[in-house]
């Protein structure tokens, strides 16, 4: 996914050349970092002219304007939307729980396609359905932990549903 960072396009044009930039978020960047915005974790790929650069940008979510071609990362409900969702996600993707939030975040932010996670409509929640609540999200990493925490505690409160039936179950047998 591509993202518009809080830099002036002149002054990277000065660094990389005249053309139309765009940025594009990956784990593993190309070329030389030119340009830092903060202390951040996240690498944006450089693009001129929808060719990519040998160049990236090394930057904080903060520093992350918003999605390529939204207008505004604000939304009511996005808090809410990220928690519902990623209490699912990591429901099925169990392995990725416990990772760290910033982490989980730039690894998801290189995925595309099916999560394995499904909506109401019974359509599937792509990676990039993710990325672009995440973007809406003003407090993402806190919502990604409540995700986590969300998901161990539904799969905690199944196994305690699940313990009466069984001994119900072994109780009707042995009558």
């Amino acid at each position: 996914p591509y993202y518009t960072l809080k830099v002036a396009d002149d002054i990277i044009n000065q660094l990389v050349g005249p053309g139309k930039l765009k940025y594009r978020c990956t784990d593993s960047p190309k070329g030389e970092e030119i340009y830092t915005l903060g202390r951040g974790k996240f690498m944006f790929q450089i693009e001129l002219d929808d060719q990519e650069q040998p160049y990236y940008i090394r930057s904080t979510k903060a520093n992350v304007e918003n999605h390529f071609g939204m207008k505004s990362r604000k939304s009511a409900t996005a808090s809410s939307d990220v928690n519902e969702v990623l209490t699912m996600y990591f429901l099925v993707n169990k392995s990725e729980m416990s990772m760290d939030t910033i982490e989980w975040e730039k690894m998801v932010a290189g995925k595309t396609g099916d999560t394995g996670v499904k909506k109401g409509d019974g359509s599937n929640v792509s990676y990039e359905d993710i990325v672009e609540l995440l973007d809406k999200d003003e407090t993402a990493q806190r919502d990604i932990t409540i995700g986590q925490k969300n998901a161990s505690a539904v799969e905690t409160d199944l196994a305690e549903e699940e313990s009466p039936a069984e001994e119900k179950e072994d109780k009707e047998k042995d009558s």
